[in-house]
C-alpha cells in the first residue's frame, strides 16, 4: 500500500502498522525516513514515540485525535474498557474528553496526550489466572478502523465493579439504560468467572430493582443469591458514606444516589 493511501485510511496509527502495510520488504529506517518527510510536510504528527496522527485531506490543522483510537494503539493487546467501551458502543450518556481506559495483560504507566489521560488497567486477576482475558471482547469499527472493546455484558459488570472509571453512579445508570437488553446468561457466566461475593450482591440488588427493565427471571436472582456476600458491601466499591443496608443482598445503598436503583425504564 502506498503511504498516502495508508495515511488517508488511518487517522491514528503506530509505526509498526505503517511498516507492515507500506514497507514490509524494506529496511526499518525506510519507514522512519518517510514518516519524517511526512512530518515536515505536516501530513502527520507524532503524538508519542511510535504513535502518529495523520491530517485529514482538506484540513489545514490537525483535529483533536480520537481518544478511543489512541487508546486502542497504546498496547498491542489494548481492549477499550468501562466508559471508553460505552462510548465505543454508542451508549455513553456523556463524552469523556479527559480520560480513556483500556484493559491490557501487562502493567504499564498511564500517559497524557493532548490533555487526555490514557489509563491502562490490568485485566481482573481471575481472568488472567484462567487465561480468559479475551472473554467478552468484541471488535468494532471506529472511523473505519477495527478496535477491540469489551462487549455489552462484560462492560456492564466491569463498570459496576469499577465505578471510578465510568464517572460515577449516575453516568453508569444512564449508559446501561441505553442497552436494549442484557444477555443475563453471559452476565452470570462472567460473574462466576470473577467469583466475587461482593459482585454477586451488587448484581443481585441492581437486577432485582430493575427486574422488568431487563426481564430478570427468578432463577437468575437465585443463582446470585447463593453466592452473595456474607458481610455488608457498599453499592459503589470503595464508597465509605453511610447508607441503608438492603438485608436481602447485604448491600449498603448510600442516601445520596442521584439516580434511584429502580429508575431505569
Amino acid at each position: 500500500m502506498a503511504l498516502d493511501e495508508f495515511l488517508t485510511l488511518h487517522p491514528i496509527f503506530t509505526i509498526a502498522e505503517v511498516r507492515q502495510a507500506c514497507f514490509q520488504d524494506k529496511a526499518d529506517q525506510t519507514a522512519r525516513a518517510e514518516l519524517h518527510r511526512a512530518e515536515r510536510a505536516r501530513r502527520v504528527r507524532r503524538l508519542k514515540r511510535g504513535l502518529y496522527q495523520s491530517r485529514p485531506a482538506g484540513m489545514k490543522a490537525f483535529p483533536p485525535p480520537s481518544p478511543l483510537l489512541v487508546a486502542s494503539c497504546l498496547a498491542t493487546d489494548a481492549v477499550l474498557s468501562h466508559h471508553s467501551a460505552f462510548e465505543a458502543m454508542g451508549v455513553a450518556h456523556s463524552v469523556f474528553m479527559r480520560l480513556a481506559t483500556y484493559w491490557t495483560k501487562s502493567s504499564r504507566h498511564g500517559v497524557e496526550i493532548e490533555n487526555v489521560t490514557y489509563q491502562p488497567l490490568l485485566h481482573p486477576a481471575p481472568l488472567r489466572r484462567a487465561k480468559q482475558t479475551a472473554w467478552g471482547v468484541e471488535t468494532l469499527s471506529i472511523q473505519g478502523l477495527d478496535v477491540r472493546t469489551t462487549g455489552r455484558e462484560r462492560t456492564f459488570v466491569d463498570s459496576l465493579q469499577g465505578m471510578r472509571w465510568v464517572g460515577g453512579w449516575e453516568e453508569f445508570c444512564h449508559c446501561v439504560d441505553k442497552f436494549a437488553y442484557l444477555k443475563l446468561d453471559k452476565v452470570l457466566d462472567y460473574a462466576a468467572l470473577i467469583n466475587s461475593p461482593a459482585l454477586n450482591s451488587r448484581l443481585g440488588l441492581f437486577l432485582e430493582r430493575n427486574q422488568e427493565r431487563f426481564y430478570v427471571e427468578k432463577e437468575v436472582l437465585a443463582q446470585l443469591e447463593e453466592n452473595k456476600s456474607a458481610v455488608p458491601v457498599p453499592l459503589v466499591a470503595g464508597d465509605k458514606t453511610e447508607g441503608q443496608r438492603d438485608a436481602s443482598w447485604n448491600v449498603v445503598v448510600p442516601a445520596t444516589l442521584t439516580v434511584d436503583l429502580g429508575e431505569l425504564t
